[in-house]
């Protein structure tokens, strides 16, 4: 019997538990970005960006703040204004312990 391997590719990461996990770890490094700046440095497509986003706030992990309405340089931004991406405040928390013989290291 002949098996046949079928490989599909495509030309960005698809909405999953991936694009989820990276958009959920930047928005805890950067403390809240707008979701332009989370699409732009995670180097994915808006649909893919928008359903992430949609599955975090609907887990209560993060939150969508009201429209960014200025640029870094304070200059006014062109377009539609994008919500900020923050920690939602009232989502889980996760504590992390290390211990060894000489100390104990916690992280919340």
């Amino acid at each position: 019997m002949n098996k046949v391997v079928v490989q599909t590719t495509s030309a960005y990461p698809q909405p999953s538990e991936g694009a989820a996990a990276r958009l959920l770890d930047l928005v805890h490094r950067t403390g809240g970005l707008t979701r332009a700046e989370a699409t732009a440095r995670l180097d994915l497509p808006r649909s893919t960006a928008g359903e992430a986003v949609a599955e975090l706030v609907e887990l209560g992990l993060i939150e969508l703040g009201p429209a960014a309405r200025q640029a870094a340089g304070g200059g006014a931004v062109r377009g539609r204004p994008s919500p900020l991406l923050r920690p939602d405040p009232a989502g889980p928390v996760v504590v992390v312990g290390r211990l060894d013989s000489s100390e104990a290291e916690l992280s919340v």
